[in-house]
């Protein structure tokens, strides 16, 4: 039942991701329009809402797991110490219930849970790499209009030299 408790908090967030993809449709990039500048901003918002309650998510389940852990060896270090004390007759339980599980539903939800953590990881390392390209196309297009402007002044720089370099030997000697 762990893995129902780590999904319903990613269900609203996930359904209007999915909603705002539809709305969008297939060109998000056509920001011609406002409605989608809005749109995809509000897509981008909840997109690290999801990052950031998956993440949390997974970080109370792991506190759950380590505070179970630490009350049973509290209570079996308790237990021994009662036993040396010769503390052992009094009566003092610890109850711990173990819930039936319906495992092959569980590992559905786990495995669907998996497919949409890979989904949103997938695509906001595609989202990275694509503005990561956008960046270096723009760098590699100034870098591009730097060199041919100093090939151009190089260039203007040795017609100027051939020039006055011609201009100087046509000088007769007086």
């Amino acid at each position: 039942s762990s893995g129902i408790n780590a999904e319903w908090p990613l269900r609203p967030g996930r359904d209007a991701v999915r909603e705002l993809n539809y709305t969008l449709g297939a060109k998000p990039w056509d920001m011609s329009k406002p409605f989608n500048q809005d749109c995809v901003a509000n897509l981008e918002d909840y997109s690290e809402e999801i990052r950031n309650v998956r993440e949390m998510c997974d970080i109370e389940h792991l506190k759950d797991k380590q505070m179970l852990k630490n009350i049973l060896t509290i209570w079996k270090e308790i237990k021994t110490l009662r036993e040396t004390q010769a503390f052992a007759a009094t009566n003092v339980k610890v109850l711990i219930y173990k819930e039936e599980a319906n495992f092959s539903k569980e590992d559905k939800e786990w495995q669907q849970q998996i497919k949409c953590t890979y989904a949103e990881s997938k695509e906001e390392v595609m989202s990275a790499y694509e503005d990561e390209q956008k960046r270096y196309q723009n760098e590699l297009a100034e870098w591009r209009l730097k060199s041919r402007e100093n090939k151009k002044k190089i260039k203007a720089n040795e017609k100027k030299e051939k020039s006055t370099d011609c201009d100087s030997a046509l000088i007769p000697l007086l």
